[in-house]
This record gives C-alpha cells, sequence and structure tokens, in this order.
C-alpha cells in the first residue's frame, strides 16, 4: 500500500511533520547527512531545508533536483505524533 503526503513542514533541527491519511510523523533528516552526501546541502545553504514541498502527488517530498524523500521512507521511520 502506497502511503501518500497531505503536507509536510519543516521543523527546527532537520525534522519534518509529514501529515498522511492515516497518521501524522515527525521525521529527522540528520541521519541522512551521514548515508549520502547530497543531504549536506541543507548544512552549507542557508534557507534551502525550509523550501521542502510535496511532489508527485503526494509520493515524495523535495528540495531541488538533488533532494528528495520517498513517502514510505518518512512513513516507515517516522515516529507518529498525536493529533489534535
Amino acid at each position: 500500500m502506497r502511503h501518500m503526503i497531505i503536507s509536510v513542514k519543516p521543523l527546527l533541527d532537520f525534522e519534518l511533520l509529514a501529515e498522511f491519511e492515516d497518521k501524522t510523523v515527525k521525521y529527522d533528516v540528520k541521519p541522512l547527512f551521514s548515508k549520502f552526501e547530497a543531504f549536506n546541502a541543507f548544512l552549507l545553504t542557508k534557507g534551502l531545508f525550509e523550501q521542502v514541498k510535496i511532489c508527485g502527488r503526494g509520493i515524495a517530498v523535495e528540495w531541488n533536483d538533488d533532494l528528495d524523500l520517498y513517502c514510505e521512507e518518512i512513513y516507515e521511520y517516522g515516529v507518529e505524533q498525536e493529533t489534535v
């Protein structure tokens, strides 16, 4: 089953708040800095992280042509948040 992202917000300390139809999760992007060199751009380019947007009708989020995250990564490894 594919989980589509409805909304995404950048939070402090390189975390994302992603809303799906069935839950909202907080996803920490920092571990990706050591796994994928491209993600170090957030450390080098002020304001880039805050430019996150949904792409592909909710199947991913992206910042530019080199930086994106598939929805399943965020859904599976994000920490579920209580919704109000």
